[in-house]
Order: structure tokens, then C-alpha cells, then sequence
């Protein structure tokens, strides 16, 4: 029988099963030249990591108060989800038309921690760029002022930092007599609606749009055109001397027109024009409705934390070194959401007397102990970072590793899954098993 002689730059491999706990494990060892030898385990089952845990939301709403008022982001906020509703425009007096309703939008803005937003509230007939009412012969015949809009500005309290607006209804008009009047245009809503018109041709106020102010409504019989409107103000309802007063129009992100008032006619039946609702304004992907809002208007907040919550992996599995064998470990940091993580550490435990070696970029060693960082993770991504031990210098027997997270932003709403453990046997300085 001839014998072969094993060249140093073959290998041969032999595969054994091993039974334990009614389950079958491969063993697979590979005979490396010289009788040096390392085994491989292969790792059983794969647990599935549960669903991402979102922090709690909270909703803060602003109500009318006549003045400004703000908001300060809290910690970890980046995102906000705000619903703005404008005010609805006064009833004519004494049983004049009605005003119209205040518009809605609903949508999210990206804020920063500390960030102090802007809030305000428009009122029914007041706060918020409401178009005054047009005077009639007495006070009873005057119009309804506008309804106020309702924003959130960032940056600042000028018109230019409004980020999110919801138009007020246009004031109703007035009548003497019998004489049908106008009622206001609702509030937007990207665009409002134009006031309704009175008797002998007293013009509704025009709408508020998302680029120009509402027209002002023209006069009847010799009265005045009134008031246009303007980015952020409502017009003046038209005046009606010896008649009844035209609706203000309603603020917004353009306000809407003021209603035309009107002079008395020889039959002392007159009725005045609504005025027309303001425009609403939002970021792409901004929700808008036109004419929900009755009353004074309304700013809600909803935030929640940040939160990324990373499960952590670590896996080993023996490796074959030019001259001494060795143990790779990887630490993995996966990103199970719901938010991106802008950065995290895991930081692993080493056996007591071992030190690591060819260390990822972005982990260091000492006083044993390996910690890694990682940067932006998206969610539902992870990555991974590796570290060695050489086998000559692991005790024989039971080796555990653990890696823990130690440090992560925003958030880690789930702290059952922050840390894991690799576990090996080590035969002898030339032979290791993992699982």
C-alpha cells in the first residue's frame, strides 16, 4: 500500500454528527498540515426580532387667548404633526347672514430639539388678520367682522415664517327690511370661498388664494367698494352710510375680500355682502379642508420621541491563521426602528487574560473590553463589525462573549434585546467548537 504525503498547502475536511437534546448538529473539522486542527460548529435556530416599539405620543392644543403664544420642541423630537383650524367669521348683527366656517390643515413639519414654534390662534371676528366689518346707518346694520386665521410659524413671528395656516370664514352680511344679504365664504382649505352676495348688486367679497388676496366687493347704490385682501389680512367689509355694512373677510395666507356694503334705497330694503374666507397654507403633502371650523380656532400638536431601537447580534466562528488560529466575532447592530439611528455603541466583553486584534474600523480595545461604533443605521438595516481572538490564549473549555449596546440616539424604546452572547469550546489550542 503507498502512502501520499500531505503538502503544506493542502487541507482535508471530515464530517461528523453530533446528537444532543434529540436534535442532529454537523460537526465539520478541518486536518490542517502539521495535525493542526480547528473546529467549526454550525448554530442551530434563528430567533426573529419582534416588531419595533414606538415611545408614546403626546398632544399638545392651543386655544384662543387673543395674543401669541409658542411651543418649545422637546427632547428628541425631529417630527411634529400639527391640525390648525381658522376661526369662523361673525353673524351679521341682530339676525344678520351668517358667517363662514373656518378652513383646516393637517400636516407634519421637521423640527429640532429646543426649536421654539409660534402659535396663533385666530379668533371668531377678531386675532388672526380678520377683516373689520363694514359700518352700516346704525350698529344693527353693520356686518359681521372675518373670522381669524389660524398658523404655526418657525424662525420667527413674521409672515414669511409661517409654515402652516388655516384660512377664517369671511364675516355675513346685513340687511334692512326684508332684503336678502349675504352670508360669508368659508375659510380654507388651500383656497377659501367667496362671500355671498346682497340685494341691488352689493358684491360678495372674493376668496383669499393660495398667490393673491380675495377682491373686494363692490358697492350698491353709491356705496363704496370694499377692501381688498392681503397676505395675512382679511378686507374691511364695504361701509353702507344711510344702509348696512358688507361682511369682513376672513384672514388666511391670503385673506379674503371684504363684502360690499350698501346704501338705503328709496324702499328701505337693502341687504349687504358676505365677506369672502382666507387661504390656507402647508408643506407638500399638507391636508386640507374648507369651512369645518364654527367659533374661535384651534392649533393641536402631536410628537412622539425618537426612537431606534438596535438588537444586538454577535456571532463566532473559528478561522484559520497563517500561524495561529483564531476566533472571529462579529457585532452586528441592527436598526428594528421605527425612526433611523443616528449612531449607536455596543461594546463586548473579552475573557478574562485575551486581547483582540484585527479590529474593524470604528472599534477599540482595552482593559477587556472591545467597543464599537456605528454610525447612521437606517431602519430596518443593519451593520456589522468584527474582532479576533487568538485561540492560544482562551483557557480550555466554556468561552462567552457578550456584546451590549451601550450607547445609541435617539432612543432604544426596547432594552430586551441589547445585548447577546456567542458562546465556543475550546478543545485545545488548535481546536474550537461556537454555537
Amino acid at each position: 500500500m503507498s502512502h501520499r504525503t500531505l503538502c503544506t498547502s493542502e487541507s482535508r475536511w471530515s464530517t461528523a454528527r453530533l446528537r444532543r437534546g434529540g436534535l442532529t448538529r454537523r460537526l465539520t473539522t478541518r486536518v490542517l498540515p502539521g495535525t493542526m486542527a480547528l473546529a467549526l460548529a454550525g448554530a442551530g435556530l434563528v430567533a426573529l426580532a419582534p416588531p419595533a416599539l414606538a415611545l408614546a405620543a403626546t398632544t399638545v392644543a392651543f386655544s384662543y387667548t387673543g395674543s401669541g403664544q409658542s411651543f418649545t420642541v422637546p427632547a428628541s423630537v425631529y417630527s411634529i404633526s400639527v391640525d390648525v383650524f381658522g376661526a369662523q367669521g361673525q353673524d351679521g348683527p341682530e339676525g344678520g347672514s351668517t358667517g363662514g366656517l373656518g378652513g383646516e390643515a393637517q400636516g407634519n413639519l421637521t423640527v429640532t430639539p429646543g426649536q421654539v414654534l409660534q402659535i396663533n390662534v385666530g379668533g371668531s371676528g377678531g386675532y388672526g388678520g380678520a377683516g373689520a366689518a363694514g359700518t352700516g346707518v346704525e350698529p344693527a346694520t353693520g356686518g359681521g367682522a372675518g373670522g381669524g386665521a389660524s398658523d404655526v410659524r418657525q424662525g420667527g413671528n413674521g409672515l414669511s415664517e409661517r409654515m402652516l395656516v388655516a384660512g377664517g370664514g369671511g364675516g355675513g352680511g346685513n340687511w334692512i327690511g326684508s332684503a336678502v344679504s349675504g352670508a360669508g365664504g368659508n375659510g380654507g382649505g388651500a383656497s377659501g370661498t367667496a362671500g355671498g352676495n346682497g340685494s341691488d348688486g352689493a358684491e360678495g367679497g372674493g376668496a383669499g388664494t393660495a398667490s393673491a388676496g380675495g377682491g373686494g366687493g363692490l358697492g350698491a347704490n353709491g356705496a363704496p367698494t370694499a377692501a381688498g385682501g392681503a397676505p395675512g389680512l382679511g378686507g374691511t367689509g364695504g361701509a353702507g352710510a344711510s344702509g348696512a355694512g358688507g361682511g369682513g373677510g376672513g384672514g388666511g395666507w391670503f385673506g379674503g375680500g371684504g363684502g360690499g356694503g350698501i346704501m338705503s334705497s328709496p324702499s328701505a330694503t337693502v341687504g349687504s355682502a358676505g365677506g369672502g374666507g382666507g387661504s390656507g397654507y402647508g408643506p407638500a403633502g399638507t391636508v386640507f379642508h374648507s369651512g369645518v371650523r364654527s367659533g374661535d380656532g384651534l392649533v393641536s400638536i402631536t410628537y412622539a420621541p425618537a426612537a431606534a431601537d438596535i438588537d444586538v447580534h454577535i456571532t463566532a466562528q473559528p478561522r484559520l491563521g497563517i500561524l495561529v488560529p483564531y476566533l472571529r466575532y462579529t457585532l452586528t447592530a441592527n436598526n428594528t426602528g421605527p425612526d433611523t439611528a443616528t449612531s449607536a455603541t455596543i461594546t463586548a466583553s473579552l475573557p478574562r487574560g485575551t486581547s483582540a486584534t484585527g479590529l474593524s474600523a470604528g472599534c477599540t480595545t482595552g482593559a477587556g473590553t472591545v467597543t464599537c461604533t456605528y454610525e447612521a443605521i437606517a431602519k430596518g438595516a443593519g451593520t456589522a463589525k468584527s474582532f479576533d481572538i487568538p485561540l492560544h490564549l482562551l483557557s480550555l473549555g466554556r468561552v462567552s462573549v457578550t456584546g451590549t449596546r451601550t450607547a445609541s440616539t435617539p432612543t432604544d424604546p426596547n432594552a430586551a434585546n441589547d445585548s447577546a452572547t456567542a458562546n465556543c469550546t475550546v478543545i485545545s489550542i488548535l481546536l474550537a467548537t461556537c454555537s
